[in-house]
């Protein structure tokens, strides 16, 4: 007699596959985060885009209603054939083709001068460009958009712009399950803070990406650089890494209540 394991909402589960057949229930997606890209990216599982930001043309205006150097504010979404005005400049901040393909950047909650990208000259702890939200009351969102193959790992750079403290991101994958952790984020660029995830099943892709700050009255926003994916080929298999499932206690009661198994890296 041959054992199957099936993988349900709350735990693995053994199944006696006899000669009657029948199906089984579908499984859940199974997450891996990680906090270094060099464990989310192999030899084996190189990444197939990133996206930096460095295209960006910032430029200061002493007339701007906000006086503020190296920063700029532009309508949300944001990809590969965007051309994008800065608010506060006039002049093109991004032109189409300064985007990666197979990423969109969008805030949900608006669209009107909702994105905004820093730089170093903006007097923050930045040491390159990053994106953020205009209102820090808002979600960034990262939006996979590849057709050829699903995304299936995806990790970017975390700062905070204003003062270190705590981010929400949610991972938002096609089989309508989910995962949520909070990370403590430094407010200098310098201090690695990276978040990457993984999806190990192969019918199952990343379609969202949410990220927000935690901070009292909306006073600071998380800003994202060095987005950098891979996107799967069909023929390719996942094989997990040695792990240690259900790592963080909070993580873990998030994914039994969000359907979803966790492996913390």
């Amino acid at each position: 007699m041959k054992m199957m394991i099936c993988k349900t909402a709350a735990s693995a589960v053994i199944v006696s596959v006899g000669v009657a057949a029948f199906t089984l229930p579908s499984a859940a997606a199974t997450f891996e985060a990680f906090t270094s890209r060099n464990t989310l990216f192999t030899p084996n599982f190189a990444p197939t885009g990133e996206e930096d930001f460095e295209a960006a043309v910032i430029v200061d205006n002493p007339a701007s209603s906000v006086d503020f150097p190296g920063f700029d504010a532009f309508n949300s979404p944001l990809n590969s054939t965007s051309s994008r005005i800065g608010a506060e400049s006039g002049v093109q901040v991004f032109a189409p083709g300064d985007i990666v393909p197979n990423l969109e950047f969008r805030v949900p909650e608006s669209t009107q001068n909702a994105l905004s990208v820093y730089n170093e000259d903006s007097g923050l702890a930045l040491t390159s460009t990053v994106l953020a939200v205009s209102d820090f009351a808002d979600t960034l969102r990262i939006v996979p958009t590849a057709t050829s193959g699903p995304i299936t790992r995806l990790g970017f750079d975390l700062v905070r712009l204003f003062e270190s403290g705590n981010v929400n991101i949610t991972v938002f994958a096609s089989d309508n399950t989910q995962f949520q952790q909070t990370v403590f984020v430094d407010e200098n660029q310098a201090t690695s803070n990276f978040f990457g995830v993984q999806i190990l099943e192969n019918d199952v892709r990343i379609t969202a990406i949410d990220i927000q700050a935690v901070s009292a009255d909306s006073t600071d926003a998380a800003a994202i650089d060095n987005v950098i994916f891979q996107e799967r080929s069909p023929s390719v298999q996942e094989v997990p890494e040695p792990a240690t499932e259900f790592g963080l206690l909070g993580v873990t009661v998030l994914a039994l209540l969000t359907g979803s198994r966790i492996r913390v890296f």
